[in-house]
């Protein structure tokens, strides 16, 4: 835990995964951050002053809450599929989020799409000479900052504001 609202949550195949040198997350802070566990039989819920984060036992997906328990962000789905990436073997790795209705979404760097707002648009994170970006998202709903992924990923496709490919 980062912060009394941060909380890093990492999905792995292996513990061996979760030990690997990382070049976006700083270390542990010096000061240990107080929360407490709540548990009942589908779920556990790590606490601090500010966040609640959730997790379902049977599926693994992850919530996050406000203090007062109202949703901040809730994950919907997610997959990984073993691949070879640079003759390495990793994981493709899927994960999509309930949004709030009638939320806006803006980041995840810059695009020659037209596009502030990116909800309902699928996007392939890749880089190419006029297109960066950079896998952080910002919703006005609740003034949240999301760290969407930690590696770069190679992308084929992405859609313009009309749903045609370019």
């Amino acid at each position: 835990m980062r912060a009394d609202d941060i909380v890093r949550v990492a999905y792995a195949k292996n513990r061996a995964a979760l030990g690997r040198p990382s070049l976006s997350v700083l270390p542990e802070p010096a000061n240990p951050v107080a929360f407490q566990l709540e548990s009942d039989p589908a779920t556990v819920t790590l606490i601090t002053r500010r966040l609640r984060v959730r997790a379902d036992l049977a599926s693994g997906k992850v919530s996050f809450l406000d203090f007062q328990g109202q949703p901040i962000l809730a994950e919907r789905e997610r997959s990984m599929e073993p691949a070879q990436v640079q003759g390495e073997q990793t994981f493709h790795v899927r994960q999509q989020w309930q949004s709030v209705p009638g939320e806006s979404l803006y980041g995840l760097g810059q695009n020659q799409l037209g596009l502030l707002d990116v909800r309902g648009h699928d996007l392939d994170l890749w880089q190419s000479n006029s297109v960066i970006y950079i896998p952080f998202l910002t919703a006005d709903h609740a003034r949240r900052l999301v760290r969407l992924l930690e590696r770069g990923l190679a992308g084929r496709r992405a859609q313009r504001r009309s749903g045609r490919p370019f």
